[in-house]
Formats: C-alpha cells, structure tokens, sequence
C-alpha cells in the first residue's frame, strides 16, 4: 500500500454528533496519506488491515437483509407508474417512498438566485445549462406542490405533464 486513512485534523468536535447534527452541517472527513512517494501516473492502494477484513468477511457471511425495510430499486421505480409523478410532501405523509429513497434536484447556489428582503420569487423556470447535470449539483429538495401542464415538450421530445414546484 501506499496510502493510508485518517481522520481530517478538524474532525474530533463531530465524532459524537448524532447523523442528522452531521447532515446538516459536517466538516468529518477522511484524508488518504501517502505512505511513500507517489509519482504521477501511479495507481493508489490502501491496506484496510487485517480488523477491517475480518469485520468484512463477517458481514458478509452473516448479513441478512431487513424483512421490515422493503427495498426498491431505482430501476423498478423507473418502470413503475405508481413513481412516475413525484409526490407532494403532504403526499408522502400518507404514501411514503421506500426508507431509501428521497426526491433531488439539480441546481446551483448563485448570489444571483439570492432573494432580498421582502422580495419574493413566483417561479423561475429551469434550464439545463453546462455542467448542471453534474452530481456536485444534485442536492435534496422536497416537492412542495405539483400542478398539470399541458402542451409542454421536453428537450428530450418526452411530455410532460406537471410542472413541480419545489
């Protein structure tokens, strides 16, 4: 191996924070640090250690999943008309998506977007631009509310029938 892992220096004030105190604001991180030099062009590899491969060997051989967290999978969710309209918040408090799945949204913070006080937005119309299809853009969001739309064609010639408000 050539690197190893440890805890970013600034780390210890998170270590006992619960994970939603961690969702919302994290500085924990791990660093990867070379062990021996490392040259341009040389390929990364960490030994876990001998603690971390038993602890995996064990997992393995002893998981099971949860009987009472029903798992679907994006592609199932994809082919299923029951997903194929996003639910309203309100909505997901009476049918709530599987534990492991919550709506997102591409988008970019900007000082443009920024709202000044007593001003308010009624929508802003989304267009892809460069680079937003990227997963530093894709943040969570809740679907405040949900309207039809008629006669709206996608870039991608697919129509669309509710505009989201989110």
């Amino acid at each position: 191996s050539n690197v190893k892992l440890r805890w970013w220096n600034d780390s210890s004030p998170y270590f006992n924070r619960t994970l939603l105190e961690l969702q919302q604001s994290s500085r924990l991180m791990f660093e990867l640090v070379a062990t021996n030099p490392i040259k341009k062009g040389d390929e990364i590899y960490m030994d876990y250690g001998d603690e971390w491969d038993n602890a995996w060997q064990n997992h393995m051989e002893s998981w099971r999943p949860d009987p009472n967290n029903f798992h679907v999978s994006a592609e199932t969710m994809n082919n299923n008309d029951d997903f194929h309209v996003l639910r309203t918040e309100n909505e997901q408090q009476l049918q709530p998506y599987p534990q492991d799945v919550f709506t997102s949204c591409y988008y970019r913070y900007s000082d443009n977007n920024l709202l000044k006080p007593n001003q308010k937005r009624s929508m802003v119309v989304w267009k892809p631009t460069n680079g937003m299809i990227s997963l530093r853009n894709l943040r969570p969001c809740r679907i405040i509310q949900r309207d039809p739309m008629t006669n709206f064609t996608s870039s991608n010639n697919q129509v669309s029938s509710h505009i989201y408000t989110v």
